[in-house]
């Protein structure tokens, strides 16, 4: 689940829309409060992209993706306040998982709000 928000996230920061309708066509299309872990893992990434992007890139918690992380701020136009707003993006997904809405539907919104909130597109 932990490369599954990773995945989610690299998706969410790439130009092409496509890729986030076809990441949310591969969740099924019931059982959304699986999704609730889900939300977790991607807070964790949310916050160890804004330690890379404050310069405490030794305090992340996905360590062995450190680097990574830093390739991504690196090629994206990704800054602080941006994270903070998308973490509320998360907390929404995660209370219309809770709500049992179609798993599909609260990626792609999560996708396309992580997007608006972290790239600004």
């Amino acid at each position: 689940m932990r490369r599954q928000a990773l995945a989610l996230i690299e998706v969410a920061v790439v130009r092409d829309p496509g890729q986030g309708y076809e990441l949310s066509l591969s969740y099924p299309s019931s059982g959304a409060r699986a999704l609730i872990p889900l939300c977790t893992f991607i807070e964790e990434w949310l916050r160890d992209l804004g330690a890379i992007v404050s310069g405490a890139g030794d305090r992340v918690f996905n360590f062995d993706e450190r680097s990574h992380l830093q390739e991504l701020v690196a090629r994206t136009s990704i800054r602080g306040p941006e994270i903070v707003l998308a973490l509320t993006e998360v907390e929404q997904a995660r209370e219309l998982a809770r709500g049992n809405v179609n798993p599909q539907l609260i990626i792609n919104g999560l996708v396309r709000n992580l997007r608006r909130r972290l790239i600004a597109t």
